[in-house]
């Protein structure tokens, strides 16, 4: 079992990363919006350090996309799924995968 993380720079491909996810069998994941260490160190830095993201279009938040996959065999497909489609884009972000040892379900008994 294992726990793919891609950290999508890119927040518009958002719906499009789902659905290829989605299309390889992936049966949920949960999106977080993340800063990187650049952008959170910007924020002491002056104006146009601030606010260059808006000339250089970078844009000043991610998505966090975490999905536990139970099969390790599935958890490569998906990865080398994922950089076959970047190849065909360009760079979005960046994916990687950690073992998992145990998943519970917090619910009621």
């Amino acid at each position: 079992m294992k726990l793919i993380v891609i950290v999508l720079n890119q927040p518009e491909r958002l719906n499009h990363l789902m659905d290829h996810l989605a299309g390889l069998g992936v049966e949920g994941a949960t999106v977080l919006e993340s800063e990187g260490m650049g952008k959170i160190l910007s924020e002491d830095a002056g104006l146009v350090t601030r606010y260059g993201h808006l000339l250089s279009g970078v844009r000043p938040f991610n998505r966090t996309v975490l999905s536990v996959i139970p099969d390790d065999r599935m958890a490569d497909l998906v990865l080398d799924s994922l950089q076959r489609e970047v190849e065909l884009v360009g760079s979005v972000g960046l994916a990687f995968s950690l073992p998992v040892d145990r998943l519970i379900q917090l619910r009621p008994l």
